[in-house]
């Protein structure tokens, strides 16, 4: 007879959890009326800079969000400088390798560099995060190198 109770109040409790979840739920069998909600998105763009995305946020007034729209913003470079962040262009000459990101770059190694002094910034409107190895190991001439902080790596034996 226990068993037979137990049996009956745990089917009941499993129905009850259904009923409740399904008739709460927008995508249940049956919503109610006042569950039904037609999203009403407001849209907030934040406007890419030189080193950050920009993107949309959509926002219902239900509590609802998302972020769509993801753009990039490259450098505005005229006369060595980015007339959007104040960064510097790099040395000409030196030789540079595409990140797996396509956004940045890695300088790899002197090139065609003849200058003593060396700037490493920006390259092709696009930073320079990182240094690769050994690329300036061989160089005994360089008087100086400008490291920007988008450098956030620098390779073994890269001086």
């Amino acid at each position: 007879m226990k068993r037979k109770l137990y049996l009956l109040l745990g089917i009941i409790a499993i129905l009850t959890l259904t009923l409740i979840v399904f008739t709460a739920c927008e995508n249940g069998p049956d919503p109610r009326p006042e569950d039904k909600h037609e999203h009403s998105y407001k849209a907030s763009v934040t406007a890419p800079t030189c080193t950050e995305r920009g993107y949309t946020t959509y926002t219902c007034s239900c509590g609802d969000t998302y972020v769509d729209n993801y753009t990039d913003e490259p450098h505005d470079v005229h006369d060595g400088l980015c007339s959007m962040c104040g960064g510097a262009e790099s040395t000409q000459g030196l030789k540079y390798m595409l990140n797996d990101d396509c956004k940045t770059y890695t300088v790899i190694g002197i090139g065609t560099c003849t200058t003593t002094d060396i700037v490493i910034g920006i390259y092709n409107n696009r930073n320079v995060t990182s240094i690769g190895d050994g690329a300036f190991v061989f160089c005994e001439s360089l008087t100086s190198i400008n490291i920007p902080d988008s450098v956030t790596s620098i390779g073994d034996n890269a001086f």
